[in-house]
């Protein structure tokens, strides 16, 4: 201190205080960005699963025919099976919707790999069966091991868990 006055050299203890503060929440925010775009991701799968077998189902009772939907390692492909070969067949069968590639990490999954549709729009075992069939579409997301279920009745309503 100089004649009375604070030496203009140095920081305060609550400038010191302040800055890393900021730097404690600047931290947090890009800690959290990676795990909520994976988060997304993952939900955005879920959403265009469900989307295509929303589709699926309204085309069934809309154009009275079976509709199916196949799940690959790479997407849903919901189709109306015209060469009766359980197959999506692109210069055969008529492509009715598809989910974009699932993002790295993520998957979807039946046991099965096929829901179908009767002209009634409920869920069957198998293509031309009468028997009603409750499915279960299983998503996870290999990179946190989250998973999440969506619930098809053999009624035809779905529901999230």
């Amino acid at each position: 201190m100089k004649n009375g006055r604070p030496d203009p050299r140095g920081f305060t203890l609550i400038e010191v205080m302040t800055a890393v503060a900021i730097l404690g929440i600047l931290a947090a925010m890009s800690v959290g960005i990676p795990g909520s775009v994976r988060h997304g991701r993952f939900r955005n799968l879920e959403t265009d699963v469900q989307n295509v077998l929303a589709e699926a189902r309204n085309t069934s009772i809309g154009q009275s025919q079976e509709v199916m939907v196949l799940f690959t390692t790479s997407s849903a492909v919901a189709f109306v099976d015209v060469n009766g070969n359980q197959a999506y067949d692109a210069g055969t069968d008529t492509l009715i919707k598809q989910t974009d590639a699932y993002p790295p990490n993520a998957t979807a999954s039946l046991t099965g790999n096929m829901v179908f549709f009767s002209s009634r729009g409920f869920s069957l075992n198998a293509a031309g069966s009468a028997a009603l069939a409750a499915r279960t579409v299983v998503f996870t997301d290999t990179g946190t091991s989250e998973t999440a279920s969506l619930q098809i009745a053999g009624g035809g309503a779905m529901r999230m868990q």
